[in-house]
């Protein structure tokens, strides 16, 4: 997830509180993605609420990502 943002970071500059969550992403890409790195189902692994919240920071992002695209269209 790092990799990523820092590969766009010059052209679509996030927050200090947007670029934190990214932080807090990266690690749980590979667990995820891979379930045998996680040693287990990622569902059960998180649960739910730690899942939930994730996703609304996500959503987060999402929507600071849009309004940027809007005001460059």
């Amino acid at each position: 997830m790092s990799v990523l943002y820092s590969m766009i970071k010059s052209r679509l500059r996030l927050t200090r509180e947007l670029e934190d969550i990214i932080l807090q992403l990266t690690p749980l890409y590979l667990p995820t993605k891979y379930p045998n790195a996680a040693f287990g189902i990622p569902s059960r692994i998180y649960g739910k609420n730690f899942s939930s919240k994730y996703v609304t920071k996500v959503g987060k992002i999402l929507r600071w990502i849009e309004r940027g695209i809007e005001s460059r269209g």
